[in-house]
């Protein structure tokens, strides 16, 4: 009886800890890019945290259980679910600094007024932005990035286990990566930015110098020609800041983890 009492406190002890398990890692899922995508079924994110949660729950400590469906249990449910939202939510960072760089050449290019709905990101964004997710998404599966994303999930536990504290100094320092996202945009977009408001100076010149000429009516086509000649030059070259960028990012939220108490 005493053999079968500790076999069946173990496997209690088992489940509690697959339970918190499955819910971090289904939130991260839900809310990280490329795997939390809404063009993706529904079907395949359940079944990749299904898939994920028995190989992560066999790597971590075990816990001590406690009362079913107690107090402890539920607080310990919904810090689990908060820290994948919040992981999953910090690494959308990744794509925003190309959404960013987006809407600056939109708005310069005079493409803002165009609006299509992102299949990605599940709402609206620049026509520009949707080419752009798009092609990240794929740059970014190409170069493993998915595999990274995977292996800070896995460090999560590492620096929030499932039955320890909330806060502490790793999300004082995942929090920084806003800065960084925003430098990021900024530097993809600056050759873009430059070379179009170049030319709408050169616009501008010529309005002064012929006043008669109507350049409301080949202003916007030429500005359109011209972004159209830029992203054929600067999409082949973007590949590289890109990656380096997220390879940077990576190492820093990893190296902010593990660097957990």
């Amino acid at each position: 009886m005493g053999e079968l009492g500790a076999v069946t406190i173990a496997l209690w002890g088992s489940l509690v800890q697959a339970s918190w398990v499955l819910v971090r890692v289904s939130a991260f899922v839900v809310t990280a890019p490329v795997l939390g995508a809404r063009a993706a079924p529904g079907r395949i994110r359940l079944m990749l945290a299904v898939v994920l949660t028995p190989l992560i729950a066999l790597t971590v400590p075990p816990v001590d259980p406690p009362a079913l469906f107690g107090s402890l249990w539920w607080l310990m449910m919904i810090i689990n679910v908060a820290v994948g939202l919040m992981l999953g939510l910090l690494l959308q960072l990744l794509f925003e600094a190309l959404m960013l760089a987006a809407e600056m050449i939109s708005a310069l290019a005079g493409l803002s007024f165009a609006q299509v709905n992102d299949p990605m990101r599940g709402t609206t964004s620049p026509v520009l932005g949707s080419m752009l997710t798009a092609f990240a998404s794929l740059l970014f599966l190409a170069m493993d990035g998915h595999h990274a994303l995977i292996r800070l999930l896995w460090l999560s536990f590492t620096a929030v286990p499932m039955a320890g504290q909330w806060a502490g100094p790793p999300w004082m320092a995942l929090a920084g990566l806003l800065v960084p996202m925003l430098e990021a945009g900024i530097s993809l977009a600056l050759p873009v930015l430059a070379s179009l408001l170049t030319v709408q100076l050169g616009f501008g010149l010529v309005s002064r110098a012929a006043p008669a000429l109507n350049l409301f009516a080949i202003g916007l086509p030429a500005a359109l020609l011209a972004l159209l000649l830029l992203l054929w030059l600067w999409l082949p070259e973007m590949g590289a800041p890109l990656s380096a960028y997220w390879a940077a990012m990576f190492e820093h939220i990893g190296a902010a983890l593990q660097a957990a108490p």
